[in-house]
């Protein structure tokens, strides 16, 4: 009898150890990340506003994305980038590839570009619909043969540039990578959006 308790004792404690490992595995897989923005206000003057705003990657979802991305931030490839809006892109913010001197991450940065991180580039765990909340790599329009596509078919990720959705993007579903959310009703996410 004291042989079956033993095994049993055992047992319950390597499955917990087994649960314990894979939920500390699972909490290093969600990177947060805080970014602090400064907003020119226009209405007083052109005076600057600090903000923050908090972001979670998730690398389980999308492991050579947010990679790249972390690797980026390390590096400061972000500092002093803008967030900006393109008329023909209204539903959402770019963020990530021009400078104040319109130099563009695309001309100084020449990442590897694998299959993109999203369902048609056949990785089925980075499936997050693009909607308010979300935060997408900008994908590149060359294939991963390095030949140039303007279909949607090119299934190369981006370089480094991210996109917020400001509303939702159903027609991105599936054909860009959603690497990380940031929580939408959070005050603090709100306020940098809204400036």
């Amino acid at each position: 009898m004291r042989t079956v308790k033993k095994v049993f004792i055992n047992l319950v404690a390597v499955i917990m150890a087994i649960f314990a490992c894979m939920t500390f595995t699972a909490c290093e897989d969600i990177k947060t990340v805080e970014l602090d923005i400064q907003v020119y206000d226009y209405a007083d003057n052109g005076s600057m506003q600090n903000y923050t705003m908090t972001v979670d990657l998730y690398r389980h979802l999308a492991p050579d994305t947010v990679d790249a991305i972390v690797k980026y931030i390390e590096e400061g490839l972000y500092d002093g980038k803008a967030f900006y809006k393109l008329a023909n892109y209204s539903t959402q913010i770019m963020v990530g590839d021009i400078l104040s001197d319109e130099i563009k991450i695309s001309e100084t940065v020449k990442p590897e570009l694998g299959k993109g991180e999203f369902e048609r580039g056949g990785t089925t765990g980075s499936n997050l619909v693009n909607k308010k909340g979300s935060i997408g790599l900008w994908r590149s329009w060359t294939n991963a043969d390095g030949s140039y596509t303007t279909s949607s078919t090119a299934m190369s990720s981006g370089r480094a540039t991210w996109f917020i959705p400001t509303d939702t993007i159903s027609a991105y579903d599936g054909y860009f990578c959603v690497f990380g959310q940031y929580d939408a009703e959070d005050d603090a996410n709100k306020a940098v959006l809204d400036a």
